[in-house]
């Protein structure tokens, strides 16, 4: 194996960092979005996840489509229900960001309990 391989960099670790530093200096409701919080109590998990991987891969559709193993056309049929049913602009840039930011945040509540 490379030693490259064992090597660590706090550039990708820095936003989740940030998150977590976030949540222990403030309220954790800060952080997390009201309308992905309502989406996430009234959905199937399928669309939870689609809206997450969607997230992490910074909107980058083809990505998403490939990593959920679904049709492009599947994926952009489940997005813009999302957007129209929850109101969710989950097609601009900053939008998407407080997204990610909020699955960190609930991601890091859910390994503390």
């Amino acid at each position: 194996m490379n030693r490259d391989e064992y090597i660590s960099y706090y550039n990708d670790f820095i936003i989740n960092n940030l998150v977590f530093t976030f949540i222990r200096n403030n309220n954790m409701n800060d952080l997390i979005d009201i309308a992905l919080m309502d989406f996430i109590s009234e959905n199937n998990e399928e669309y939870v996840e689609t809206l997450k991987i969607y997230c992490e891969n910074n909107g980058d559709m083809q990505k998403t489509s490939a990593q959920l193993h679904i049709h492009y056309n599947t994926l952009k049929y489940r997005l813009q229900k999302i957007k129209d049913l929850y109101c969710m602009d989950i097609f601009d840039s900053d939008y998407t960001l407080k997204l990610k930011l909020s699955f960190l945040a609930l991601d890091f509540l859910q390994s503390k309990m």
